[in-house]
């Protein structure tokens, strides 16, 4: 698909500076399959690799058909073994890669528009813009607390937001991912982006993809993909819970596993159906 391009947003803004870290496990580098040569994912070595030595590593880099960001190689696993070329992922618990961080935002910005990958997956933080958390939480922080951690969650959306804009601008395929009722979605620049012509909202359930307990029992997160990709929609919106058991609720631990943060993680069919969407687009 062709998408066309409108004019640049001219760069990202300011964002504050932060010790911000989500749930997300870890994954390293050898967690992703070989490519080719020049794989930029293996010139750090085994474990070392940081984000400072992608930056830094003078590797020539090819083509990419995919790229994540906020977030540790999940659907880029998944493009490995389609046969993809997906050689990058960016998150704090990765390869420590931090969007508060104004320089390394900024690096950034200059890396992906330097690999040009087709298709941006983009899942940033969610947990100060659930419901369930502020609720959870209004005793436990102080007001300064809270609006520090509120604001370092709006701009961690915002940097995904702006990264949405830069691809979009440049004729490439973009997918945020988020809670559906996240507050998130009813801020003034989210409103922005869904409207810029391109771009749609798509919502599904996870449990249509696969997403259950650690005890194998259906959890319905209810999802958002904004995407100015036809094939996200048309591929996500068929996908809609028709489970006939009680789902389990994300709250709590299940076999020693917080359910929150097990379900941060894409089950199987999300991320071969997010890379089918790409194979589409490109």
């Amino acid at each position: 698909m062709e998408m066309e391009s409108i004019a640049s947003s001219g760069g990202p803004p300011a964002l504050p500076s932060s010790d911000y870290y989500h749930d997300d496990e870890s994954l390293s580098d050898s967690d992703l399959e070989p490519a080719s040569d020049p794989d930029p994912l293996d010139v750090a070595g085994d474990s070392s690799l940081t984000y400072q030595k992608y930056i830094t590593s003078g590797t020539i880099m090819r083509a990419q058909d995919l790229c994540e960001v906020f977030s540790p190689p999940r659907v880029t696993l998944t493009a490995r073994r389609a046969g993809l070329t997906a050689d990058f992922a960016f998150d704090i618990t990765y390869n420590g890669w931090d969007a508060l961080n104004p320089r390394m935002r900024t690096e950034l910005f200059h890396l992906i528009r330097a690999m040009d990958p087709k298709v941006l997956i983009l899942s940033p933080p969610c947990t100060m813009f659930s419901p369930l958390t502020r609720m959870w939480n209004v005793d436990k922080w102080t007001p300064e607390e809270y609006e520090s951690r509120m604001a370092d969650a709006e701009a961690m959306f915002d940097c995904s937001l702006d990264l949405c804009e830069d691809q979009h601008a440049r004729g490439r395929g973009c997918v945020l991912e988020h809670p559906t009722p996240a507050s998130s979605w009813k801020r003034d620049k989210a409103r922005r982006v869904m409207a810029i012509p391109g771009f749609r909202r798509t919502n599904f359930d996870q449990c249509a993809t696969g997403l259950v307990s650690p005890s194998n029992e259906p959890m319905k997160k209810r999802t958002s993909l904004l995407s100015n990709m036809v094939s996200i929609h048309g591929l996500f919106s068929q996908r809609q819970c028709t489970c006939a058991v009680p789902h389990r609720t994300i709250q709590g631990s299940d076999q020693g596993q917080r359910l929150s943060t097990f379900a941060q993680h894409y089950p199987e069919t999300m991320c071969n159906v997010l890379v089918q969407a790409v194979q589409m687009t490109i």
